[in-house]
């Protein structure tokens, strides 16, 4: 007979079903390399993006930063990727994560959240400190909980919270400090 895992029966814990998304370590977000871009057919203010994460083909993503990054910035630029959203239709195509980006309390200034030099498409951020595996998908509502977490610090250093996002290359970071990011 295998060992009990100690619970009392039913309900002794989180069901396969409910991965553990309690703090940002649920995150899957990996540098990208945007290896093409273009304008939305059906939107002006969206982007759409192949992006090479490390996977056998770039993933399509589309993003809503036409109006705070020229498109010259965007192509070949090295980006975070949150790879395990759920895919999401915007204006009839599939989005299959979300470029980082960080900005201003009031919104009206946006820039791409910088990798270290020396990072490389399919590097994984890692959350030193924090314990838990990124689901293949994490739920909305969980998604919604976690997502105000990220900002920047004083300094720029981009942070879940109080835990450094980490790269094998060093940490991510914006030219703004206490910013907002998503």
């Amino acid at each position: 007979k295998p060992a009990s895992a100690g619970g009392k029966g039913k309900g002794g814990g989180a069901s396969p079903a409910e991965p553990d998304c309690s703090n940002g370590a649920a995150f899957d977000i990996r540098v990208g390399k945007i290896v093409e871009v273009g304008r939305h057919p059906d939107a002006e203010t969206l982007y759409l993006e192949k992006i090479d994460v490390g996977e056998p083909e770039p993933r399509q993503i589309v993003s809503g930063l036409v109006k705070f990054v020229p498109i010259e910035q965007m192509q070949g630029a090295l980006v975070l990727v949150m790879c395990n959203l759920k895919p999401a239709a915007l204006r009839g195509i599939t989005s299959f994560g979300m470029v980082l980006a960080a900005s201003i309390e009031n919104h009206t200034k946006v820039e791409l959240v910088k990798v270290p030099e020396g990072s490389k498409p399919g590097d994984r951020v890692s959350f030193p400190g924090l314990v838990g595996v990124a689901p293949a998908e994490i739920p909305k509502k969980k998604l919604e909980k976690l997502l105000p977490g990220l900002h920047t610090d004083a300094s720029g250093k981009v942070l879940w919270n109080d835990t450094p996002l980490t790269l094998p290359s060093g940490q991510p970071y914006s030219a703004w400090p206490n910013a907002h990011v998503s």
